[in-house]
């Protein structure tokens, strides 16, 4: 197989990338520093009330599983050689798999969206 040449890249280009960087940097510090953002206790009043075999919650617990078997699959599936190499090379199995890993850390919060309200 034949490399590709690495072509340079734009000065202009990587400037707003730092500047990007550093704008998204102030601001998270600016979160993280600043007061924190009271929510109204009826925020959850949208939410399911019924509770169905001894979880509270329930239907809403339960939308959460399409979360799970599409975090599993496709983390699962980036991941194996056979199945990932038609389409994916190693490089870019990466960014896929950790998007995967973020599908699943919807279900983590499961407790807290079911029992803590």
């Amino acid at each position: 197989m034949a490399e590709i040449p690495l072509r340079s890249v734009d000065p202009l280009i990587q400037k707003w990338k730092w500047a990007l960087w550093g704008i998204g940097g102030i601001i998270a510090v600016g979160l993280l520093l600043g007061p924190r953002i009271a929510q109204p206790l009826s925020y959850h009043q949208f939410a399911d009330q019924r509770t169905f075999l001894g979880i509270p919650h329930f239907f809403d617990v339960v939308s959460n599983l399409g979360f799970l078997l599409v975090g599993v699959w496709g983390a699962v599936y980036v991941m194996k050689a056979s199945a990932g190499a038609d389409v994916l090379n190693r490089e870019e199995r990466w960014p896929y798999f950790f998007f995967f890993l973020g599908v699943l850390g919807i279900v983590c919060q499961w407790p807290w969206g079911s029992w803590g309200y």
